[in-house]
C-alpha cells in the first residue's frame, strides 16, 4: 500500500476499487510510530 508504483498497476488493471486492510493494531518491538504512520495513514491516502 506504500509502494508508489501501486497506481500504475491499478491503472493498467482497469481497478475501480480497492480495500485497504493493511494496518499495525498491535506494533511490534520493532515498530515505530514512523513505520505505523506510513502503512496505516500514508498507505490509505496512497490507495
Amino acid at each position: 500500500v506504500r509502494d508508489p508504483a501501486l497506481e500504475g498497476v491499478l491503472r493498467d488493471h482497469a481497478v475501480d476499487t480497492v480495500v485497504h486492510l493493511a494496518a499495525i493494531v498491535t506494533p511490534g518491538p520493532d515498530s515505530s510510530r514512523e513505520l505505523e504512520y506510513s502503512i496505516d495513514v500514508l498507505g490509505t491516502e496512497n490507495v
